[in-house]
């Protein structure tokens, strides 16, 4: 079928072609019915074409209530507009749980020990607790993703995946305990980073302290460098310095993600740029999707790679 704006371009064409035209067939030579007869059906057929252009069929997704990729540039670049579950998505930043995720697979990765059971239930834990509970509050806190949620819905999901990912903390103690011959020291280790998470969980997302826990690098010391000992931790009980400077290592990469996010956020969020002007007095044209296409082409990249980094160490670890 042709598209209706083709099949319009088509039409006009042969009206136009047809003006003072004489009609003829193979087959009775001359038609002797006049040309402004077929242009009359042919504003027919043009009508309605029209009549169909206005009433087109919504989309799958708008059907859905689920907004178009990239069809606006304020947010970040994965966000999406629509109903509750499209901004739940919005607000879980998957791409960026999914590196807190590969900082925690990292972790048991290297580990000299891996215990499949202790694995998953700290990556259900953080996947909880920094994937739904940390964002659900940081929305509570200043909505920045839309409105379809309500202030219930978010407190539900800042609090029960809390308790769940808290509970599987409290579990991890009694089990370091039990493992560790009733030795105190491994699980008050444990207990330690759970308490240090939880406490940048409420500082930073509330902006505790007047925001002094919101920066870069708190940032990326609670959802890096925490993720990261506390993997390797619950599998070996120890945490050699070696350890510790992979973990900064990682730590980099989280600041690296949370600077480039937040300047390409700063910039979707404001009307859109024109033109840069230049000491010299001289200007270039450009707009806001073309100054942070690099920018953001960076974002996604460090995302793949602390995700494939954290994938390839966990394989080599199980085929090794």
């Amino acid at each position: 079928m042709l598209p209706v704006g083709l099949a319009h371009s088509i039409l006009a064409t042969i009206r136009a072609q047809l003006q003072g035209t004489t009609l003829r067939s193979r087959t009775m030579g001359v038609l002797p019915t006049d040309s402004s007869i077929l242009l009359e059906k042919l504003t027919d057929v043009r009508e309605i074409l029209a009549r169909f252009k206005s009433k087109r069929f919504p989309s799958v997704s708008t059907a859905l209530g689920i907004g178009p990729w990239g069809s606006s540039l304020e947010g970040a670049w994965y966000a999406r507009h629509g109903g509750k579950l499209v901004e739940l998505y919005t607000i879980l930043h998957l791409p960026y749980t999914s590196m807190v995720l590969s900082y925690v697979l990292i972790g048991a990765a290297l580990s000299p020990t891996l215990f499949a059971d202790r694995l998953a239930l700290t990556m259900l834990a953080y996947f909880l607790g920094l994937g739904f509970s940390a964002h659900a509050l940081n929305e509570l806190n200043a909505r920045h993703w839309g409105a379809s949620l309500s202030r219930r819905d978010l407190q539900l999901t800042f609090l029960l995946p809390l308790l769940v990912s808290l509970s599987i903390g409290l579990y991890g103690v009694r089990v370091l305990y039990d493992v560790s011959g009733r030795n105190l020291l491994p699980p008050s280790i444990l207990a330690m980073f759970i308490l240090l998470e939880t406490f940048f969980l409420f500082a930073y997302n509330t902006n505790y302290a007047n925001g002094k826990f919101h920066g870069d690098l708190e940032f990326a010391f609670a959802w890096a460098l925490l993720p990261f000992l506390t993997s390797y931790y619950v599998h070996s009980l120890t945490v050699p310095i070696g350890v510790v400077l992979i973990g900064l290592a990682l730590l980099a990469t989280a600041m690296i993600e949370i600077n480039l996010s937040r300047w390409c956020k700063n910039f979707r969020r404001r009307s859109n740029v024109a033109e840069m002007r230049f000491e010299d007095g001289s200007l270039l044209p450009i707009s806001t999707s073309g100054l942070i296409r690099n920018p953001e082409k960076a974002l996604k990249l460090i995302v793949i790679v602390v995700d494939l980094l954290g994938i390839g160490l966990f394989v080599m670890k199980l085929l090794g």
